[in-house]
């Protein structure tokens, strides 16, 4: 199977499935784990649609506090959870 962006250079849009198989190295030039296009039709000076794509990444925990010496690490959350039970939450409200 291909990569995300070898099949989108070679057919100009994505399958919607998963990519299997070998994980990137770190040594490898592209490292993407996600991958959008969206089809804009026939673009020219005179087009005038707008396309928005917005792409937000979580962590949680997202930060592994130690409060004093000799302490064991505490896992911390994210703050908008202290607001928001979820991400779907925060994103829907």
């Amino acid at each position: 199977m291909t990569s995300a962006r070898e099949g989108f250079k070679s057919r100009g849009s994505l399958t919607n499935q998963a990519v299997s198989g070998a994980q990137p190295k770190s040594t490898d030039t592209y490292k993407a784990s996600l991958a959008l296009s969206k089809n804009l039709g026939t673009v020219n000076t005179a087009t005038t649609a707008n396309a928005l794509f917005t792409v937000g990444i979580v962590r949680d925990p997202s930060i592994g506090y130690t409060p004093s010496f000799g302490a064991s690490s505490e896992s911390r959350a994210p703050c908008f959870k202290s607001a928001f039970g979820d991400v779907g939450a925060a994103v829907s409200s």
